[in-house]
Order: C-alpha cells, then sequence, then structure tokens
C-alpha cells in the first residue's frame, strides 16, 4: 500500500476537541485515539470527553513530515459521515475534511504505519480517544445505503476486508 485514505477524523474530532458536539443523527457516529470503556449498545457523543487542547483552523490537524496530500483539498463542507462504534453505525453531521495521503515524491518511502502511528500521536495529544477498532459485521455493512458507500470506502478504507478504527 502506497496511500491512505484520511477522511472525516478531523470531523469526527470536532466533538471532542472543539467543546462542542457534532450533531449525531439516528442511524450512524463516534470519535478517534486513546481508548474508552467498549461503548454500550446506545453510543452517544455526549459519553466522549471534551478536550481543552487548544487547536487550529478546522480541519485541525497537518501532515507529519514526509507526507503531502495527493489531491487537491477542497474547502470543508458541511456534511455528514458513518462511524463505527463497536455496536452500531451513526451517522455524524457537520464540517468535513477528506484527503488521500501520499510520501513526498521527493521524500521516503511511503510507510501506513508511521503515517498512522504519527496521526494518532496527533489526535491523542488534542485529547481523541479511540472508540473502536475493529471489524465491522457484515450484517451491519449490509444496512448502508449504496449511494453512501463510496464515501465510507474513501474514508475508512475497505471496510468490508479490514478493520475499522473510529
Amino acid at each position: 500500500m502506497n496511500k491512505i485514505s484520511l477522511a472525516a477524523l478531523p470531523f469526527a474530532m470536532i466533538a471532542i476537541v472543539s467543546g462542542s458536539h457534532a450533531k449525531a443523527a439516528e442511524a450512524p457516529a463516534a470519535s478517534p485515539a486513546a481508548t474508552v470503556p467498549a461503548p454500550p449498545a446506545d453510543f452517544s457523543i455526549d459519553q466522549v470527553p471534551l478536550s481543552n487542547a487548544p487547536l487550529g483552523k478546522f480541519p485541525f490537524f497537518g501532515l507529519p513530515p514526509d507526507y503531502v496530500p495527493q489531491n487537491t483539498t477542497k474547502a470543508p463542507q458541511f456534511g455528514h459521515f458513518l462511524f463505527w462504534t463497536g455496536k452500531a453505525l451513526k451517522d455524524v453531521e457537520g464540517e468535513t475534511f477528506m484527503v488521500t495521503i501520499v510520501a513526498k515524491p521527493d521524500g521516503k518511502e511511503f510507510s501506513s504505519y508511521v503515517l498512522k502511528k504519527n496521526m494518532e500521536a496527533l489526535f491523542q495529544q488534542a485529547g481523541a480517544v479511540k472508540i473502536s477498532d475493529g471489524k465491522i459485521p457484515d450484517d451491519a455493512l449490509k444496512t448502508i445505503p449504496d449511494d453512501v458507500r463510496g464515501d465510507l470506502i474513501m474514508g475508512l478504507g475497505d471496510v468490508w476486508n479490514n478493520p475499522a478504527e473510529t
């Protein structure tokens, strides 16, 4: 693998680090990086502790050295994204940001492990907590509308074959 997609992670972090919770819709929501006990059957974003870490401008996080966006990033837009809580898909609304990350052409070779560790450290410094880390059950994936599947793949990767982190 020589690239990774990062979508909506800063968006999910909005609830944790900005001092105001993102609005969760009926069906799918969550947040990324330290660890919280297994989520209850009815996950609530209000259970995620708020961070007092100072943040910059949205999307809140820059890329580690040696990594750049592959595609042109768009201005943040209001939207929604499905997140796996460990028990259910939650739809979270708010500002969204999606970018595919690659190694700089003149830099080191791409390492998804190094990039992941760097991003996790950034999220942790901002007060993020990991809600879920594991395979989303096939029964839950079957409930995702076709028009949402493309964004889910772009944001979380191949959730049909690989674990997803929230």
